[in-house]
C-alpha cells in the first residue's frame, strides 16, 4: 500500500488528500503510517531521517511529535498484532 491509497480526499485547494502533520508544511499523517510498514520504528527516524522536518524546523517538528507518536503507536501495534500468531504458529 502506498501514501496515496491511504490518503483521502480534503475537498480543499491544499493539501488535496492526506491530514497535514504542521500547518506549513508538506508533510501528511498517511506518510507515518505508511513508513512504519517499511520499518521505520522511531519518531526521531520518522521526523529527521524519513521527512527531515527536524532539520528544515526543530519548532515544527516538536510540535508534530505527539501525533506522529499517537500513529505510530497505533499502527505498530496493529502490525504486531499481525504478526505474533504467524511467529507462534512456526
Amino acid at each position: 500500500m502506498d501514501v496515496c491509497t491511504l490518503s483521502k480526499p480534503t475537498e480543499k485547494l491544499w493539501p488535496r488528500y492526506g491530514r497535514l502533520l504542521v500547518e506549513g508544511y508538506p508533510f501528511i499523517e498517511e506518510e507515518v503510517e505508511y513508513c512504519c510498514g517499511e520499518y521505520c520504528r522511531s519518531v526521531k527516524d520518522m521526523l529527521s531521517l524519513r521527512m527531515r522536518l527536524a532539520y528544515i524546523n526543530s519548532e515544527a517538528a516538536k510540535e508534530a511529535v505527539p501525533r506522529v507518536a499517537d500513529i505510530m503507536a497505533e499502527k505498530l501495534g496493529q502490525l504486531l498484532a499481525e504478526i505474533q500468531p504467524r511467529v507462534k504458529s512456526g
